[in-house]
């Protein structure tokens, strides 16, 4: 049996950084290849991570996370007794994007509230 190991980061990364891990993301492993059924299904934890353990038969897979990624899924190769890392760029955190207008003259006294959180 052998296993795969992956990452998710978000794909909104800062100058001179790396993207912050992406937890609690639903990831989905089918296969088999050519069987379409999924052979595995769990979250990553607080880092991004998630394992399959050495719960796989060899054999090629498919990894989508439940997340826009880039890529949207991979194939991969599962060989017995080893772990295959793959590693996903997903857009994990919301952005903001938007207009404040008013039907005359210009907006006083609005508020906007901004809230850090997690897309599940």
């Amino acid at each position: 049996m052998g296993g795969i190991i992956g990452k998710i980061i978000d794909s909104h990364i800062e100058t001179g950084a790396s993207g912050k891990p992406c937890s609690k993301v639903k990831v989905y492993i089918s296969g088999p290849v050519p069987l379409t059924v999924v052979a595995w299904s769990g979250y990553t934890d607080d880092n991004g991570i998630f394992d399959t353990c050495f719960t796989l038969k060899p054999g090629k897979y498919i990894v989508v996370p439940e997340l826009s990624c880039e890529p949207s899924s991979k194939e991969v190769e599962v060989t017995s007794d080893k772990k295959i890392e793959v590693t996903f760029i997903c857009k994990c955190f919301g952005g903001i994007k938007g207009y404040i207008g008013c039907s005359e003259g210009p907006c006083k006294n609005v508020v906007v509230e901004v809230y850090d959180s997690i897309v599940s």
